[in-house]
Parts: structure tokens; sequence; C-alpha cells
């Protein structure tokens, strides 16, 4: 853990290649060590201590993750892109960190869908609406994302699989079989 602890990640890794050991140090540290060991990780963006942490855990023996460590694990699986990770735990994490996770997840969905909207999309793409609910805006709204869309307004409200599943089969199954 000395390698650990003072930025030596790499040799760190090479004595604890499963991250059994690290794992033990943080489960029966106290809050100085486990302090210490968040913020290297932190500083390191060490994956390793986030599997040490949480990884093949049950969620029921996430007691002994603090708050600093819920910290440093959104910390860390954010700056390092691991957002599946990050979705994973939503739901593991006590309610209070899976809703800032969830938060930072939809974040960089927003910023991805802001930048997947500065190009329209080249493929086609098929739109379709409840008169009752959404109607014919969900055409236009896609017309502003995509060159070539299809849009059709059932008779129907917000579930259009359950309201006209008939009606829905005979739009959507010709528009695949066209657009293979």
């Amino acid at each position: 853990m000395v390698s650990f602890l003072t930025g030596d990640v790499e040799r760190y890794r090479g004595l604890d290649a499963t991250g059994a050991a690290l794992r033990e140090v943080h489960d029966r540290g106290d809050d100085m060590l486990r302090f210490r060991l968040a913020e290297r990780a932190r500083a390191e963006t060490c994956l390793e201590w986030v599997r040490a942490v949480v990884g093949e855990r049950p969620s029921g023996q996430f007691a002994v993750v603090t708050d600093r460590d819920w910290s440093a694990i959104a910390g860390i699986l954010g700056a390092t892109g691991r957002w599946e990770s990050l979705w994973r735990l939503v739901f593991a994490a006590p309610p209070a960190w899976g809703a800032r996770m969830l938060r930072m997840a939809m974040l960089v969905d927003a910023e991805q869908n802001r930048q997947t909207a500065q190009k329209k999309l080249d493929i086609p793409v098929l739109a379709l609406g409840g008169s009752a609910f959404i109607g014919d805006r969900n055409e236009s709204q896609m017309r502003l994302m995509a060159h070539a869309v299809t849009g059709h307004t059932f008779a129907a409200g917000h579930d259009l699989a359950e309201e006209v599943p008939d009606e829905m089969a005979d739009v959507v199954l010709p528009f695949l079989a066209t657009h293979q």
C-alpha cells in the first residue's frame, strides 16, 4: 500500500494485480486511511481502486463505502468516461449518491446529444406519434435532426404499440423492409 499511497501506482499495480490487497486495506482501514486511499485514487484517476471498493460487491455490503468514497468513485468514473460503470452503480449506490451519479450521466448524455445535433442524421428515420399525445410534432422535430424522415400520426394516445398494434405494424414493417 505504500506504493499506492505515495503515488507509485505502476509499482502498486505490479504488486497487487487483482486489487485484493487494496480492497482488504480499504475495508479494514480507519477513516483516515480510507480518506488517504480515496484522495490518492482520485488524484491518479485509479480505476483499480474503484474496482477494489465496489467491484463484485453485493450492494448490501456497501456499508463500508463512505460518502468520501462515493464522491471519489463518481469523480473517477466520470473523469475516465466510464459511463456504463456509472450507470450500473446508480441503482446499487445509496439513493443520494445514485441520484448524483444519474445526474452526472444525464449531463454527459445531454452534452453528447448537443454535439450530435450539430450534424443531421444520414439514416432513414420513422417518426411516429399519437394524435391525442404528440401528433405530428414528433415528425417536425425529427426533421430538424435527420435528412430522410417518414412520419405517421395514429388515432391514438401515447402508447402506440398497445393502443393501435395492427396499424403500427402496418407502418413500421414496410418502413423496415424498404430500409434494410
